[in-house]
């Protein structure tokens, strides 16, 4: 630790601590600065006769610093060395089935499967004029064991990914102990006495209200003498003196809670974090660019673990797994689950698939239960409260409401007791069993736990999910299929339930009907499904697809059970292009060869309008490209990026926002590195929307200089994110086919140009969303009769704006043509009509007055504090019509 370094750190001492190492140091008083000295005067002179030849050296000051904080954590230290001693318990849901015989504690564990993560790091290759305009991203993968890796890179935050039980959580719990028993104390039993990190587990599960809460409630949790208030806790961030093992970001509750997580991480950038997340899809990566992958079991620790643990059924468990051990044993705790089921089993068979393991397990789970409840009844001791068998209906409920959350798109891991149990009021509303006592005796037999006084879960998130499947196939009969779905198919948090539904379901003509549905909500899930489910296709997928002549191309081919989902799904492609195709009229008056020759010329006078240099033209020209589907005009928009004028760049930003490309999205980029203009940036924010640029994202978040700009992105990363939880947009918000987008006019003064910009810009996501597409008077061009085309696209707008000022009142356009129409069609029902009070002006009387107006409270948006939180109210509000007001036209 440098001067400067110590500096820092003893200026975030509390006063109490800092009179503590002044007295430690034994520093005479003649040398201290006086009592009424501020902090940094004070740590000043402490360094200055430190580093005098009286002193005792800066070495010297930082050892006291370091005892004096680790002094205070030794209980703390002690404890957790204590609590997970035998880490490898919590691998398994021990008290449900039976301790796991370990012959000496000290002797490693079985469990300690020697588990690898991989890391994958993006090197940019340089521009090659010679190559593709693309440039290629260069993997480089390095393989190691998971406490080394998450060592390696927990300075600069590191992002741990893997499937179910792969053993993430346990990773941090041994990494945890481990730093336990090296970090500094007075005791030789608790460390070496060498400097470290606190370890701290923070279990985002259990979120309440602040990452600050989480961290607290762990400390206190292991020694409950601990006094650490909020700024305690941000001195000890500050200074370095945590290591944050942070598990789970994909079961944060909220867009709140990601939002408190992300800020926490950006404010606190040098103290070491390691995150684990199940899905990148569910919780995001919070930006944290180096993710180690957790690396599937090899079939060698497989068959290590299985001849370890039931050492005398390995062999005949070993032949009758064969070829499905990859399969079965994917992670250590299904491993370690279908051993228990082989063990268990009568008859000694094994499941016949994934699902059919979890059946099982659970079955003995609840068995296991059911033997403790009939030994209770025997022994004359306490007696279970109800009758056992409304437990499995209970677990039920509970996960099915458990995958609820605080939006559609998320799920919790926790639930309060109350809510719990008036879901099961309403389950066993005629039952003689007070339902507290079914939940009583749920977590007495640990089909349950309790992780805090008033918070059950289950014991394990895979567990959870084979309930909440479960329910969904007692549900599925009275089920339609617009219902699944939207309510389930669509969903991210339902995807593995599905799975494990599918797996329970006999008919095979079941299975590939909802893999159709599947289909029609997103082709990759469909693929997804395809191939889950191969052996069904292989057999049944000729007679699936309606007969055309397009079936071979549909069928998976019996001879290639290995063929790829990738393959079906561009079967799936033909076929519904195909099908697209057969109802759209074939007829067509233009010779094809004449038609291709005339959208080649078409293109090149466009390309030519694009380069102009009157700014009008290359407006017009930008416009005209969103229906220019013939030719690349990628390059040529990207130029108009940089264009002075901006309306241009904003159309151009929006034309290539729809097509998606690479290089669009990289140019967006690197401009907005430099662009200062808040409303470009918005624009271009607005128009990166892949999830692989992310990661760009936070980085110019961090460094940009602009507080508005880096809301702005923030902002849109959490937009990218949660479109990540759901597969389909139009299933997710319930909106009418595609092509049903609302037209939406601007009705407005001149002079109120600026705020009608401004206005537009905050619905620039509907228009991204394709939900709407509008229209104002800055679109009239030079020679178009300005009365003919107001009319013209008044007469056919859906949604009407009337922005009200006292220019607005007082232009003859807006009050005689505009107003005076746009209150006809809305009597009539032919549209919506919202006036929008932009400043201060009489209204009363006008010809809108008994229309709602916004913002709500009828308060002039020049006159708030903020406009723009009138601008977002009043965005909100047009979402809601235009939703309204699509469906109705969807319906039509």
């Amino acid at each position: 630790m440098d001067r400067i370094q110590l500096f820092d750190a003893l200026s975030n001492l509390s006063s109490h601590d800092f009179e503590r190492l002044l007295v430690s140091v034994n520093i005479p008083r003649m040398n201290r600065a006086g009592a009424s000295a501020k902090i940094g005067e004070q740590v000043s002179a402490l360094l200055e006769w430190a580093d005098s030849a009286i002193g005792t050296g800066l070495e010297a000051i930082a050892r006291h610093l370091a005892e004096l904080n680790c002094f205070e954590f030794d209980a703390y230290l002690r404890s957790l060395v204590a609590t997970y001693e035998k880490w490898w318990e919590h691998y398994t849901i021990t008290d449900a089935v039976g301790k796991v015989e370990q012959a000496q504690p000290e002797q490693p564990s079985i469990f300690d499967f020697g588990l690898i993560v991989q890391t994958v790091t993006k090197e940019r290759e340089p521009t090659d004029p010679e190559n593709t305009p693309f440039q290629q991203d260069k993997e480089k993968t390095e393989r190691l064991p998971v406490l080394e890796g998450i060592r390696k890179y927990a300075d600069d935050h590191v992002l741990l990914v893997g499937r179910p039980g792969s053993g993430k959580s346990t990773a941090l719990i041994r990494l945890l102990l481990e730093e336990a028993a090296l970090s500094p104390g007075p005791s030789p039993k608790v460390g070496r006495g060498e400097a470290a990190q606190i370890p701290v587990l923070v279990e985002l599960r259990y979120w309440q209200t602040s990452v600050l809460e989480r961290i607290r409630a762990f400390l206190y949790q292991h020694d409950p003498h601990l006094n650490l208030d909020d700024a305690a806790l941000n001195a000890l961030l500050r200074q370095g003196r945590f290591l944050l093992l942070i598990d789970g970001l994909n079961e944060l509750p909220s867009d709140e809670a990601r939002t408190q997580l992300t800020t926490f991480r950006r404010d606190y950038p040098k103290v070491p974090m390691i995150f684990t997340t199940r899905d990148l899809g569910l919780g995001g990566d919070m930006g944290v660019e180096k993710k180690l992958e957790m690396q599937p079991l090899t079939e060698a620790q497989m068959k290590k673990f299985i001849r370890a643990y039931v050492p005398d059924q390995a062999e005949a468990m070993l032949r009758q797994l064969s070829d499905r051990l990859r399969e079965f044993g994917q992670t250590p705790l299904l491993l370690w689950m279908l051993c228990e089921v082989f063990q268990r089993s009568p008859n000694r068979q094994l499941p016949t698939n994934l699902a059919e393991v979890f059946r099982a397990f659970t079955t003995m789970y609840e068995d296991s239960s059911v033997r403790k409840y009939e030994v209770a009844l025997l022994k004359g001791d306490v007696r279970p409260l109800s009758d056992r068998r409304l437990w499995k209906e209970a677990l039920k409920a509970l996960a099915a409401l458990m995958m609820q959350g605080e939006t559609p798109v998320d799920f919790r891991v926790a639930i309060h007791r109350t809510e719990a149990e008036r879901e099961l009021s309403k389950l066993f509303a005629n039952e003689k069993f007070p339902v507290r006592d079914i939940l009583d005796d749920l977590l007495k037999y640990h089909l349950l736990q309790n992780r805090t006084t008033d918070q059950l879960e289950f014991r394990h998130q895979l567990i959870q999910e084979y309930y909440a499947a479960e329910h969904l196939l007692q549900l599925l009969p009275s089920l339609s299929d617009e219902q699944l779905k939207c309510d389930y198919i669509n969903y991210l948090k339902w995807t593995e339930p599905i799975i494990l539904m599918l797996s329970l379901i006999s008919k095979e003509e079941k299975v590939l009907d909802f893999m159709l549905l599947a289909l029609e909500v997103d082709r990759m899930l469909g693929g997804k499904l395809a191939e889950e489910f191969r052996p069904i296709l292989r057999f049944q997928a000729t007679g699936w697809i309606p007969e055309t002549r397009f079936r071979k191309s549909i069928e998976v081919q019996p001879t290639d059970i290995h063929a790829s989902f990738d393959e079906f799904c561009i079967a799936m492609d033909s076929f519904m292009r195909y099908a697209e195709d057969e109802v759209q009229d074939s007829g067509n008056i233009f010779n094809p060869k004449r038609q291709s020759l005339m959208q080649i010329e078409a293109g090149q006078t466009l390309v030519e309008k694009l380069e102009s240099k009157d700014s009008l033209v290359r407006l017009s020209a930008a416009m005209e490209a969103r229906k220019a589907h013939h030719i690349d005009l990628t390059s040529h928009l990207i130029d108009l990026l940089e264009d002075k004028n901006w309306d241009i760049r904003y159309v151009a930003s929006s034309v290539l926002k729809k097509t998606s490309s690479r290089s669009s999205e990289l140019a967006f980029l690197s401009i907005l590195e430099v662009e200062s203009d808040i409303d470009v940036c918005r624009c271009i924010i607005n128009s990166i929307s892949k999830p692989r640029f992310l990661s760009n994202l936070w980085k110019i978040c961090m460094v940009n200089g602009s507080l508005e700009i880096a809301e702005e992105i923030l902002d849109a990363i959490i937009v990218i994110q949660n479109g990540c939880k759901f597969y389909n947009y139009e299933i997710a918000y319930g909106l009418a086919p595609q092509g049903k987008t609302i037209f939406l006019y601007f009705s407005y003064a001149p002079a109120d140009n600026a705020l009608q910009i401004q206005l537009a810009n905050h619905l620039t996501l509907l228009e991204h969303q394709s939900i709407i597409t509008s229209w104002s008077s800055h679109k009239i061009f030079p020679g178009d009769d300005r009365t003919q085309t107001i009319h013209q696209q008044l007469n056919t707008a859906d949604i009407i704006l009337l922005l009200i000022s006292p220019d607005a009142i007082a232009d003859d356009t807006c009050y005689h043509l505009e107003i005076q129409r746009a209150i006809e069609r809305h009597q009539s029902g032919e549209a919506r009509v919202i006036p929008i009070l932009l400043r201060p002006v009489d209204w009363q009387g006008a010809p809108f007055n008994q229309l709602d107006v916004l913002p709500k409270n009828h308060q002039p948006i020049t006159t708030w504090p903020n406009p723009d939180q009138a601008f977002q109210e009043i965005a909100e509000s047009i979402r809601t019509i235009a939703m309204e007001v699509r469906k109705k036209k969807g319906g039509e």
